[in-house]
């Protein structure tokens, strides 16, 4: 069972990162617009204690070539047994 969870989070990690390969090449081409625009979503937690000090940055860009992409990788998931 946790073979077949790291294989699904391998899949979605690939058809992620070719989604947004895709979107980055295809970006110039204005009638494909919707496919490659970016939602960018941050987080900024920060927190003091008397002994530690943390202060992170994290950011994800996220775009509908992307996601299918995403749901790619799903998709030849469930095909391999």
């Amino acid at each position: 069972m946790k073979q077949r969870s790291v294989l699904l989070f391998l899949y979605l990690f690939i058809g992620l990162l070719a989604g947004s390969l895709v979107a980055h090449l295809l970006s110039p081409l204005e009638a494909v617009s919707f496919l490659t625009r970016a939602l960018e979503l941050t987080w900024h937690p920060r927190g003091d204690f008397v002994f530690l000090k943390y202060d992170l940055s994290i950011g994800v860009k996220i775009s509908l070539l992307s996601l299918l992409g995403m749901v790619a990788g799903i998709w030849l998931f469930r095909r391999t047994k």
